[in-house]
């Protein structure tokens, strides 16, 4: 079935402007906690040393490319001061802010639930679909696979690691806090293997 999901840059680019004001939202809060207000001054110098802007008139694709790098800077940035600072404890108490700043996000809607009760297998279609949805902005995904209990996507060639210091994003962010936040949000199961830059998502439904 292999077939590129198709997301626009558009609808990217909304995607990863979001997540950067999130990481922003979750990091200066945590950071005054546990390291106080100097803290701060020393992480917003380093997000603005490296934010980039658009060119005027940017494409769609011009726009999502640049967010993107602006999201990967700002949570590695994040990341970087806080393991120099709190060492790996405070890297999984981090974790463990974004996961929970996540769960306050809108839930599902109530058709879907509705949908789920009568219908079980297209709702897990529907949500499977909506999980792609989320992890395409990170990294363009292939579809393998799409049954009523079962769904396979998997991403060939990370972008994200494409970028340098993106090893901590890549394994405590995108395989850890996303995977499990979604799983709660749709009542479904999600694995996920890395193989090198590459890696593959199973989801399946929860009995």
């Amino acid at each position: 079935m292999a077939e590129a999901l198709q997301v626009s840059f558009e609808d990217r680019y909304v995607m990863v402007r979001n997540s950067e004001e999130a990481v922003r939202h979750v990091s200066i809060p945590f950071v005054a906690t546990h390291m106080g207000e100097q803290a701060i001054r020393v992480l917003k110098r380093m997000w603005d040393e490296g934010i980039q802007t658009a060119p005027r008139n940017a494409t769609p694709r011009q726009l999502y490319e640049t967010a993107y790098g602006n999201w990967l800077w700002t949570l590695r940035m994040a990341y970087d001061l806080i393991r120099e600072r709190l060492g790996e404890d405070g890297v999984r108490q981090f974790q463990d802010a974004q996961l929970r700043a996540l769960r306050t996000e809108p839930g599902v809607p109530g058709s879907y639930k509705l949908l789920r009760t009568f219908a079980r297998g297209k709702a897990f279609k529907r949500a499977a679909q909506e999980i792609m949805r989320e992890f395409d902005w990170l990294s363009p995904v292939i579809v393998e696979e799409l049954t009523g209990t079962r769904a396979v996507f998997g991403i060939p060639q990370c972008k994200l690691l494409e970028f340098d210091g993106t090893e901590d994003i890549c394994n405590i962010t995108c395989q850890g806090v996303y995977p499990v936040w979604l799983a709660e949000k749709y009542d479904v199961a999600i694995d996920t293997t890395r193989q090198g830059t590459a890696c593959t998502h199973i989801v399946t439904c929860v009995d």
